[in-house]
C-alpha cells in the first residue's frame, strides 16, 4: 500500500494510475479503502477468478505469494499482467519460502 503526500492510496508504487486509485486516507476510512479500493480489488480478483498462471494455481507457495508481484510479471512493461507469473519465481524459494 502506498499513501501519497495528499492522502491518495494505491496498491503499490508500480500501480498508481487512475485505474488503481483506492481512496484517500484523509477523507475515507482505512478499512473501507482496504476492502473496497478499486486497485486492491483488481488484484484480489486476479487470484479469486484464477487469472493467474496455471503453474501458480497448484503451487504450495500460492497462499503466501498469491502468484507473485504483478510488477514483476513478464508482460508488465507491455501493460499486461493477468495470467502472467512473477519472473522471479524461477529463482526458487529466495523470496517466499515453501
Amino acid at each position: 500500500m502506498v499513501v501519497e503526500y495528499n492522502g491518495d492510496v494505491y496498491p503499490c508504487n508500480f500501480f498508481k494510475g487512475p485505474e488503481f486509485f483506492c481512496g484517500n486516507i484523509l477523507y475515507g476510512n482505512e478499512q473501507e479503502i482496504w476492502r473496497m479500493g478499486r486497485g486492491f480489488n483488481r488484484f484480489r480478483e486476479l487470484v479469486l477468478n484464477e487469472k493467474i498462471p496455471q503453474k501458480c494455481q497448484g503451487c504450495i507457495k500460492k497462499p503466501r505469494c498469491f502468484s507473485g508481484c504483478r510488477a514483476w510479471a513478464q508482460n508488465y512493461q507491455k501493460g499486461g499482467f493477468e495470467n502472467e507469473k512473477d519472473s522471479r519465481c524461477e529463482l526458487g524459494d529466495a523470496f517466499v519460502g515453501s
